[in-house]
Formats: structure tokens, C-alpha cells, sequence
């Protein structure tokens, strides 16, 4: 097929000339370097459960660290040449890993392999029938939601989410059964490296504009990315999205859609109405299959996943009513509209760190947080992005009852614009906003602390946001306000 020659050799050859089988590593191990990083911890693990030999290292100790060495993985701090010997049939890198790292030179000099993170992730889905799960936002709680339904319907999944879900033991597990459930991740086109036989897109937007040039070229990845499927796969794509619905023209599977107007799908939900912290809707099909749902968390973007993940499972060969049943238990992913604290304060994580999906959250707050004040906590993920998206940072964030904005989490940015855009420009644009309640900058953390100490008040919700290490500020808030979940 024409779209499979777009894709870079460079991006296939890994997976064509790497063996995947465990029984390739008894010689020897893998070491991953940075291997606390949030993206490759489930990878870790999963190569963990295979028995395969590990070790890894990174800049500082820290609690992730622990909790590998309690299982018996060698953990290093610091990088160096060492670290990589004779010994080391592949090393992994996150994504922060750069060319210029010992390590990274260590292992070319002795011509042992360096594989990204989705590389090792298309050797490992290439054994199972795959189902990867794409798109702007919702990758983490819809691959989550596939995972339970599948793992408790009795089916034995494999799955890597981006996020630990605490319900399914966390973010990665080695199943015995056929599928192989995961993120496929879009920046860097790094999605392209692996060979599905389900995909799902969840919505287009803009987004990763320190890599992409604009959303046609996002949307083109996409396009290779669903053109990979095979004749007898199966995408699954988001009618309410004019970003993404156009995909099924680069695909030759078999296409399934889901969305919110009756009719105008192969899947959708109507009589949507929040009920308490969750939502209850009717789940509907063009094939006259139907049922009633209930989900436990907020939010009509939550409506869509488990739209999405109904298509998915009803493909497997899960009854509708199991999918409802299982769904109903769903909790939600860490740091998605995590509730830390109930009181007196109430307390949420959230890893928004786009507007869209800060919009998302405020409109979930808004549903489920009834009559409470909120205030929104919010470090924006690189200097980059909050280059690109300022105007639209501002304008939602100026719908909070009151805001503070600390500074900017830097990530894979440019020396320009870690120089040149700083958080005090969001909080000028949110103020031109609204006038009326200023926008507080607290850069540092303790900043925030001292803030909140003196504005927030019981029967408000406090709503942290944001990619980087604003999670820990959470997580001490919490602490020091008390209550339970």
C-alpha cells in the first residue's frame, strides 16, 4: 500500500532487525536509561514480568527507584560508561535521552543496540493482535478503560497505559491472552512504529507545535498512522471530531465511529446526565444494541472514551452489558480528575496541560463540584506550548473563580523560548480577561502554599493542573488540609 512507503526507514528497521522474543535476551540484559521516567516505568516492568535481566539508571535517586530494586532490578545513580558493558544486548531510552549521553555512546561504540521507548513498544505489540490507542487527548483513560474490560471479562490483556491505574495493580502488566492494549503516541511520529490490528483515534488537535509545523502536518502523521492497519483490522474514529473523522479515507480495514448524535454513528450516548461525582447515559447502537450506563467519573469527554472503549470490546467479542457492568467500576486513571482530599478543602490532581483538556476539566468540576468555588493551581508544560497556546491558556483559565499560575515546567524547550516566555505573560493575558479577580503568579511552590493559605476557604476545591511536578505540590496541599477521599 502506498502509505506504508511513507513511513522512514529509520523508523522500521528497528523492529524489523531486532529479535522480540525473551529468549533473546538469556544471553543478557537491557538497560534503560532514565529509567524513572514517567513514560517508560510500565515498559520496565512489563519487560520485568518476562523475566528479562534489567537494569537502569538515572540523574538522582528517588522512591521509583525503590520500588524497582525491591524487585530485584538494578538500579544506578548517575550515568556513565560503566553502566553499559559486554554484558548489555539493548539499551532504551526515554525521550529525554540525548546522543551525547555516556551511555548512549557507550552502547554505539560496542554496536549494541539504542531503542526508543516506541520502537521496543512495536517489538513487543508485534507479537499479540495490538490495539493502539491514539489521539490529542483521552489516550491514557480510554486505554485504561480497554484494559479493565477486557481483564475482567476474562481475556488476559496485555496493557501499557500512561498513567498508573491502581485497580489494575498499575500502569503495565504481561497477560497470557491475545491482545495487546497501548498508547500510541503521536509526537515524534513515534506511533508509526508499531503494527495494530485495532486502532483508535480519539480526536485531533493541535498540539507537540515544537515538533509538528502545523495541524495538517498532525493530521498527515495520523493519516500514516491508521494507514499501517491491515486489511482485516479495525479503526475506530470520533464522528464529533472534524479533525479525525476524515481518517477512515487513508484506511483499508473496516471502520467503526462513536460519537453523541443519535444516528450520526455506529455507536453513541444519549440522555447524558450527571449524577453525582459520575455520569448515567443510554449507550446505543445503528445495529439496535443497547444499554444503560453509569460511570464514576465526570464529564462528557469521559462519555466519548467509554464510547471508544465500547467499540473496541464489542469488537473483541464482549457482550454490551459486560462492557456496562465492568464500566460501572471504572475509577478513573491517577492524576485524571484525581480527587486527593474531600474536605475541608477539596482537593484535585489533574494532568491537563493543554486548554482543551484544562476546559475539560473545569467543565467536569463544574458538573460534579456543584456550588463550590473553585480555584485552579496551574504549571504550564514548556515554554513552547505555553507560546503557542497562551491566548487559549488565558481564556479558559479565566473561567476559574480565582487562578494562580506558578512557572513554567521546562521540557525538550529551546534555550529561546525557555529565555524569552515566562509564566508572568499568562498571568498578564488572563487579567486582560478578567479584570475583575487578578490572577495570582506564584512561581515557586511555596509561593503557591502561601497563597492558597490565605485565599482558600472551606467548601472550596482546589483544582491542581498541569504535566510536570505540580502533582507533588498536590499531593503536600492535601496533606496539610486533611480529610479523606
Amino acid at each position: 500500500m502506498q502509505a506504508e512507503k511513507m513511513i522512514p526507514a529509520s523508523m522500521r528497521d528497528p523492529i524489523l532487525s531486532l529479535e522480540s522474543d525473551a529468549t533473546s535476551f538469556s544471553r543478557g540484559r537491557v538497560h534503560v536509561i532514565g529509567v524513572a521516567g514517567t513514560g517508560v516505568r510500565g515498559m520496565v516492568h512489563l519487560l520485568h514480568q518476562r523475566g528479562i535481566r534489567i537494569t537502569g539508571s538515572e540523574m538522582l535517586d528517588s522512591p521509583v527507584l525503590d520500588v524497582f530494586r525491591g524487585c530485584g532490578i538494578d538500579c544506578r545513580v548517575g550515568h556513565s560508561s560503566v553502566n553499559v558493558d559486554g554484558d548489555t544486548k539493548m539499551v532504551l531510552i526515554s525521550a529525554a535521552v540525548s546522543e551525547t549521553n555516556p551511555e548512549v555512546r557507550e552502547a554505539k561504540s560496542l554496536r549494541i543496540p539504542v531503542v526508543k521507548y516506541a520502537q521496543l513498544l512495536g517489538m513487543l505489540m508485534a507479537e499479540k493482535a495490538g490495539i493502539a490507542v491514539a489521539g490529542t487527548h483521552g489516550k491514557t483513560t480510554t486505554t485504561a478503560m480497554i484494559s479493565l474490560v477486557l481483564k475482567t471479562a476474562g481475556l488476559d490483556p496485555t496493557f501499557l497505559i500512561g498513567g498508573d491505574y491502581p485497580a489494575l495493580g498499575g500502569s503495565s502488566r504481561w497477560g497470557r491472552g491475545p491482545h495487546f492494549v497501548a498508547e500510541a503516541c503521536e509526537f515524534d511520529r513515534s506511533f508509526l512504529n508499531l503494527r495494530p490490528k485495532i486502532s483508535v483515534v480519539t480526536n485531533i488537535e493541535e498540539d507537540h507545535l515544537d515538533y509538528f509545523d502545523s495541524l495538517k502536518d498532525i493530521q498527515n502523521a495520523f493519516a500514516d498512522f491508521v494507514s499501517i492497519l491491515p486489511e482485516d483490522g479495525y479503526l475506530v474514529v470520533n464522528r464529533e471530531d472534524p479533525n479525525s473523522n476524515y481518517l477512515s479515507e487513508f484506511c483499508r480495514s473496516k471502520v467503526g465511529t462513536f460519537g453523541l448524535r443519535p444516528g450520526a454513528a455506529d455507536w453513541w450516548a444519549e440522555s447524558i446526565t450527571p449524577e453525582g461525582a459520575g455520569t448515567r447515559f443510554h449507550v446505543v447502537s445503528n445495529d439496535g444494541e443497547q444499554a444503560r450506563f453509569r460511570l464514576r467519573v465526570p464529564g462528557v469527554h469521559n462519555v466519548l472514551n467509554c464510547l471508544a472503549t465500547v467499540a473496541v470490546c464489542r469488537r473483541a467479542g464482549v457482550p454490551l452489558e459486560t462492557v456496562a457492568q465492568i464500566l460501572e467500576g471504572f475509577s478513573g486513571v491517577r492524576r485524571r480528575f484525581e480527587i486527593l482530599t474531600r474536605g475541608p478543602v477539596l482537593v484535585v490532581d489533574d494532568y491537563a496541560h493543554h486548554p482543551t483538556e484544562i476546559l475539560a476539566v473545569l467543565r467536569a468540576a463544574r458538573e460534579s463540584l456543584r456550588g463550590r468555588r473553585l480555584i485552579a493551581v496551574f504549571q504550564p508544560h514548556q515554554h513552547s506550548r505555553l507560546k503557542f497556546f497562551r491566548e487559549q491558556f488565558a481564556d479558559v483559565l479565566a473561567r476559574f473563580d480565582k487562578t494562580i499560575v506558578t512557572e513554567v515546567y521546562r521540557a525538550r524547550d529551546k534555550e529561546d523560548d525557555a529565555r524569552m516566555v515566562q509564566s508572568d505573560s499568562l498571568v498578564r493575558a488572563v487579567n486582560d480577561c478578567r479584570p475583575s479577580s487578578p490572577t495570582i503568579y506564584s512561581p515557586c511552590f511555596s509561593d503557591v502554599l502561601s497563597t492558597l493559605g490565605s485565599i482558600a476557604r472551606d467548601g472550596d476545591a482546589v483544582i491542581f493542573m498541569g504535566a510536570g511536578d505540580i502533582t507533588d505540590l498536590a499531593m503536600n496541599y492535601a496533606r496539610l488540609v486533611g480529610g479523606t477521599v
